[in-house]
């Protein structure tokens, strides 16, 4: 039986669509946070002529509100079935770790013991990689909805 690794779960868990609704999202709670927190809410084009009214700027903040949302549902949609994955390979990790554990003998141990006796231990990977895999979790899902939802929240009481 070949020795469990953390490797797989360590990896990059976002797919290449939940990095593209990532990216929309963070930039679109980024410039919705700018627009919240200093008023920056256009009053006129001069270019084109156009000038806002108080209502044109409400419904403006209303528009940047469901633009950040439908990136944050978006992400959550995609980023969901990256999430579970990912949950998968920890769990596949875990099963393996105690079906080796179970198989384990005597002479695997008195092996084990011959052939690493000189060599440094790596035994700080296995034992950090659940945090690494909790920072990347948090980092990577939590941080990027977290950042949605308090744009939509700001945008809208900017709005009331």
């Amino acid at each position: 039986m070949t020795k469990p690794t953390p490797e797989p779960f360590l990896v990059d868990p976002l797919s290449d669509s939940a990095k593209s609704e990532r990216k929309n999202l963070l930039i679109s709670s980024f410039f919705g946070l700018v627009v919240a927190l200093t008023g920056l809410v256009p009053t006129k084009i001069s270019s084109l002529g156009i000038e806002f009214s108080l209502v044109d700027q409400a419904n403006f903040l209303k528009i940047m509100a469901v633009l950040v949302a439908y990136f944050l549902i978006g992400f959550v949609v995609v980023a969901t079935a990256d999430a579970f994955i990912l949950r998968k390979k920890y769990q596949d990790y875990l099963e393996h770790v105690q079906s080796y554990l179970d198989s384990w003998t005597e002479d695997d141990q008195v092996a084990h013991d011959n052939f690493y006796h000189s060599l440094p231990t790596i035994s700080w990977f296995y034992q950090k990689s659940k945090w690494v895999l909790l920072a990347r979790f948090v980092f990577d899902f939590i941080l990027p909805i977290a950042l949605g939802v308090t744009s939509c929240a700001y945008l809208l009481n900017k709005v009331a």
